[in-house]
């Protein structure tokens, strides 16, 4: 990918919220909102749905091709063995001729 020399690279952070459903068999509420608390963040904690609810954008910032790229490698440290070409791949080009 080349990018056009006219058009920038802009950051933009959303934050993406659901609404998220357990079900937890309990002596007590409390005892079930304990369980809850300790146990989310485990494996073994079983989700009983989702629901997307919204994303809202949070910031938005400039960036130069050499900040796009650390950026990318300190964000998605597995990815960071990718190309050049493939990291600019992922950045979204609006495309103003349609």
């Amino acid at each position: 990918m080349v990018l056009d020399v006219k058009n920038k690279i802009y950051k933009i952070e959303a934050i993406s919220m659901f609404k998220m459903t357990y079900y937890v068999e309990a002596k007590s509420e409390e005892h079930a909102l304990d369980e809850y608390c300790c146990e989310r963040e485990n494996d073994t904690f079983k989700e009983g749905s989702q629901k997307h609810i919204d994303e809202v954008c949070s910031d938005v910032r400039e960036l130069t091709e050499e900040e796009f790229l650390k950026e990318f490698d300190r964000e998605n440290e597995y990815l960071q063995s990718w190309t050049k070409e493939q990291k600019l791949n992922m950045i979204n080009v609006i495309d103003y001729e349609k």
